[in-house]
């Protein structure tokens, strides 16, 4: 998601993905450790996505 994607979105459709992408996060840790997990680079990706969502809540006042 772009962060103009972002801006769109009201607080609480921000905070909601924030929480969503948070909850990935943890799930994808926990498939790295096992062994499961098939794209590493997904985890640096929600990373980033969800400093995206905290950049875009923050501007939103």
């Amino acid at each position: 998601m772009k962060i103009s994607e972002m801006l769109k979105l009201n607080k609480d459709e921000i905070n909601g993905l924030i929480l969503e992408k948070q909850k990935d996060l943890v799930t994808m840790k926990f498939q790295l450790v096992a062994s499961q997990l098939k794209d590493v680079k997904a985890i640096g990706k929600t990373k980033k996505d969800v400093a995206r969502l905290l950049t875009a809540l923050k501007s939103k006042g």
